[in-house]
């Protein structure tokens, strides 16, 4: 009786429908909506007595903070014949600090369930803590300790040699560490973006505690650093946990570089890696790209998601779904201060090393005509509406502010993105691709078993072919345990 009645009233409803409600059209997918709508909230600018800068950020949705401090030195401050010692610091700070050895320091860490780390990119090093705000006092404590009295004992050094030493013996069995660093090498030469961030043997065998506190006290002082603050905080309850923790930083004389002229890639050459008995061969292609201050910013944006940037990209669909050769492949512009490098890659199956070069060169050459006017909209509208999900954690929002610091962008920089993106025309794309990518001269790295591609790369006369032992990208395998 009780199913009777529900039938009887779910007729009563559908007879008020109109028709196309009661009977909807399944033969198209649903029009997408507009793309929501980001809007944050005001940045705060404070500053601490030591004239240390602060970005605050308020979400009180969930009781949680986190805390990026930005320091504004990294890999570029390497000193020469010291490769990898801005990374070997960062590490170094973790293990040991204030009144705690390594392992102290972790339980005090994980006790408060925080999270806090220390890492060095290519322009700065950041220390990050995430914690409950019941622990925000405690975990500031940490923070500050790690930030401003890390020991850098002298046993933690050696041990973190010795795994980034064994790091380099394993990349001798990873095609990709090996293409990356050949494809770095390749494009950058000596400039800073060409060496890998853990150093090579030689200098991770220099180093000594005095070249890591030397580093450490030309680059961590109030003056060259930003903290970013984020979560369910006001300014009235933070300023004064800052100030104690942050505010008798001393400033510091931060180091400077002299950095070599980056120069665009100049014709078209194969560096092909031998790494015999190889299943696969890991392909890069690429060249110089452009800083992250171009106003060109969004139109390589849409051009990069059409060409390689999302699964349903040209490059993908090509060599994955299309041809079955990889399980991926892609194409990015990696933005930085200075001009990073594009780059497509992919790993294929070796038997189709040649059959994939052709097609990666195919899409290369596609994307420089006009794109179809749906293609674009959806390139647009992938780009617009997964935008506003990368705001959503007081972590995300941090990362995000980290923009605004390294690259000065201005406070509402955010909430105008998704208007720019949609604004991108077919002549942008076509302009941006023309003026950026030319198939003609790039750099190829393959990674592979020579005996098995060389001979069909060969006959594609993609260009000069060099070929490289792993030794000639990585040098001779360290022998462990030797000082």
């Amino acid at each position: 009786m009780k199913s009777l009645c529900l039938s009887i009233l779910l007729l009563a409803s559908l007879a008020g429908l109109p028709a196309h409600a009661q009977h909807p059209d399944r033969s198209q997918p649903p029009k997408l909506g507009p793309p929501p709508a980001l809007t944050l909230k005001p940045v705060q600018h404070l500053k601490l007595s030591n004239g240390l800068h602060v970005l605050l950020y308020e979400k009180h949705e969930v009781p949680l903070v986190h805390l990026d401090l930005v320091v504004k030195t990294g890999a570029v401050q390497d000193p020469a014949g010291k490769g990898g010692l801005a990374s070997m610091t960062a590490a170094l700070m973790m293990e040991g600090a204030g009144s705690r050895n390594a392992l102290e320091l972790a339980d005090a860490i994980d006790f408060l369930g925080a999270q806090l780390n220390v890492s060095a990119g290519q322009h700065t090093t950041a220390v990050a803590l995430h914690t409950p705000l019941a622990r925000l006092d405690s975990a500031l404590a940490l923070m500050a300790d790690v930030t401003l009295r890390p020991t850098f004992p002298a046993a933690e050094l050696e041990r973190k040699r010795t795994e980034r030493l064994t790091t380099l013996m394993q990349w001798r069995d990873e095609p990709r560490a090996l293409s990356s660093v050949a494809f770095n090498r390749a494009l950058y030469g000596d400039h800073p973006y060409g060496r890998h961030s853990i150093g090579d043997e030689a200098a991770l065998r220099s180093f000594s505690p005095a070249d890591v506190k030397s580093f450490y006290r030309g680059s961590f002082g109030p003056n060259n650093a930003t903290l970013i603050v984020v979560g369910d905080v006001t300014v009235k309850t933070v300023l004064p946990k800052l100030e104690k923790a942050f505010g008798n930083w001393k400033n510091v004389t931060p180091s400077t570089v002299s950095l070599p002229k980056i120069n665009q890639v100049s014709g078209r050459r194969v560096i092909l890696v031998d790494k015999p008995g190889a299943p696969q061969s890991e392909i890069r292609i690429g060249r110089i790209g452009v800083p992250r201050m171009t106003d060109d910013y969004y139109a390589l944006t849409v051009m990069n998601t059409i060409l390689g940037g999302s699964f349903s990209s040209r490059l993908n669909q090509n060599l994955r779904e299309k041809h079955g050769y990889t399980y991926g492949a892609g194409t990015r512009f990696d933005f930085r201060p200075l001009p990073g490098p594009f780059l497509a890659s992919a790993a294929v199956q070796t038997a189709v090393t040649d059959s994939s070069l052709i097609e990666f060169f195919k899409e290369l050459r596609g994307i420089l005509e006009l794109v179809p006017q749906q293609e674009l909209d959806r390139a647009r509208n992938y780009v617009a509406l997964s935008f506003p999900g990368e705001f959503q954690s007081v972590a995300e929002i941090s990362s995000h502010l980290e923009e605004l610091v390294i690259y000065g962008l201005p406070d509402d920089y955010f909430n105008g993105y998704i208007g720019h993106i949609l604004a991108v025309t077919q002549a942008d794309v076509q302009r941006v691709a023309r003026k950026y990518l030319d198939p003609e001269k790039v750099e190829i790295v393959v990674v592979g078993d020579r005996a098995q591609i060389e001979k069909n790369i060969e006959a594609l006369k993609l260009g000069p072919i060099t070929v490289m032992s792993i030794e000639d990208v990585l040098g001779k395998a360290p022998i462990l345990g030797e000082k």
